[in-house]
């Protein structure tokens, strides 16, 4: 005969028999020995054998029942406890961006009254603001240079920071900076007069006195030679025009003297050419220098 019949007999004869009613709750729990009450997952006062037994229980009856309920409550409460604590202890230990300690931090906040949960919650403060300083420290180092790739950490590294100190205003420059390399990188694939003058139109307003000192010197310096060869064409044609002019009567020392001539302005528009080219050259480690400062 199961517990639950035997209680039901009893109940047929006290309907108010907290006894019967408590062995059924048993039953219905499959809990063998009162004591083990405690046990079970849950707790299990909204039970309708709960509720009977409670009700015609004598006060001793009911503070044994309700003491199971709040130990069960208490019980879970502290494993729930416990398990957000250890949760967010784990994400601190591992914490690796200012998200992490920020989760963290939110964890440690829903249970401060737990444990050391306040001295946790100013740890995650305290982490997250070290952090924030190395990522700052690291992203305004980055920025200093003309290299893309660092420049781009840079701004990803700022952008983490959000608010902090002039993290937007950093964000602001690096992205400048992008620009100005992307005009550096322009000056640098300009081979000729025409395409180094578009270029000094398109910055004669730029900040950067260093670009601008740059193309202006190149610019200069390369009207200089145009003039010098316009100068030394303009001669080379006029002592050729004297050569063919000569009578045959012309002495051998007059013709040796223009062809002289002749072959020294040749020579001349040749080292202009020359002195033109290393001037691109010298343009171009220039401005790499800039880039890789």
């Amino acid at each position: 005969e199961s517990a639950d019949e035997y209680a039901e007999k009893v109940l047929d004869i006290d309907p108010e028999c907290a006894d019967a009613y408590l062995v059924k709750l048993m039953a219905e729990l499959s809990v063998r020995v009162k004591e083990n009450l405690k046990s079970c997952a849950q707790p299990f006062d909204q039970y309708n054998n709960y509720k009977k037994a409670y009700r015609f229980g004598n006060e001793s009856f009911q503070k044994e029942l309700s003491d199971y309920i709040t130990f069960i409550n208490e019980r879970n409460e502290e494993a729930r406890l416990n398990g957000l604590y250890t949760n967010a202890c784990k994400i601190l230990e591992t914490a690796k961006r200012t998200s992490d300690y920020s989760a963290a931090k939110s964890m440690f906040e829903d249970i401060a009254g737990y444990k050391d949960s306040k001295l946790k919650i100013q740890e995650c403060i305290d982490k997250s603001n070290e952090l924030i300083d190395n990522i700052y420290t690291e992203a305004l180092e980055l920025s200093q240079t003309m290299k893309i790739s660092e420049l781009n950490n840079a701004i990803n590294l700022f952008g983490e920071l959000g608010n902090w100190k002039d993290s937007k205003e950093m964000i602001n420059y690096c992205r400048k900076k992008l620009v100005d390399i992307k005009i550096y990188e322009d000056i640098i694939f300009a081979s000729t007069y025409d395409e180094i003058e578009k270029m000094w139109h398109k910055i004669k307003n730029y900040e950067d006195s260093k670009l601008k000192d740059l193309v202006k010197n190149l610019i200069t310096k390369l009207n200089n030679y145009s003039e010098e060869e316009k100068r030394l064409s303009s001669d080379r044609q006029r002592i050729s025009e004297e050569i063919k002019k000569l009578s045959i009567f012309a002495s051998k020392k007059q013709r040796q003297e223009l062809e002289s001539n002749l072959a020294e302005v040749k020579n001349q528009l040749i080292e202009i050419q020359k002195e033109r080219k290393k001037l691109f050259e010298d343009k171009n480690d220039q401005i790499e220098s800039i880039l890789n400062s």
